[in-house]
């Protein structure tokens, strides 16, 4: 069984003078929420082997702040076409990753990720509070966590993926 989670980036400033979107730093609150998710991960044990990760300042930033297990993960990868990624291209990535890996975080935008993670989540069962938790947004730094079938991401669109859990920072603070 695989572990599969999807990490939207916490919440970032405006864009500044000279800056641009891609460049968008994180907001007081949302380095808070990083730290607060990468806690909330590490209590319920799940620490990825693998990290697939926008490119972008306020993604690259979330997981720097995720701390121990997730900053300093030996197989993380910043694909330029992860940022802004639509779904299929997330499902592309995750499916590329190895078979020796048995969790994976993604942490990106939206509206991929939450696409994404409606999407799988409508094709299997899950936890009926994570669901409905699922179903009230993918707002900044929220969290989905799913349990899939099989022994590699490879076949992801073709495998039973449940999800098991849904996290928003207000409601771990």
């Amino acid at each position: 069984m695989q572990t599969l989670a999807f990490l939207r980036h916490a919440k970032s400033e405006g864009v500044h003078a000279g800056g641009g979107d891609f460049d968008r730093r994180l907001s007081g609150r949302g380095l808070k929420a990083a730290a607060l998710m990468g806690e909330h991960l590490r209590e319920r044990g799940v620490l990825p082997g693998h990290i697939l990760c926008s490119p972008a300042g306020r993604a690259r930033k979330t997981l720097e702040c995720m701390g121990e297990g997730f900053a300093d993960c030996p197989g993380s990868d910043f694909f330029d076409d992860l940022y802004l990624a639509d779904p299929e291209t997330l499902l592309s990535r995750i499916a590329d990753v190895g078979e020796e890996v048995a969790s994976l975080l993604v942490i990106g935008h939206n509206p991929g990720i939450e696409e994404v993670a409606v999407a799988l989540a409508r094709r299997g069962a899950g936890s009926p509070g994570a669901l409905t938790g699922l179903a009230g947004g993918f707002v900044t730094a929220a969290l989905a966590v799913f349990e899939i079938d099989g022994e590699s991401f490879a076949g992801i669109e073709h495998e039973s993926a449940r999800l098991v859990h849904f996290a928003v920072p207000r409601s771990l603070a």
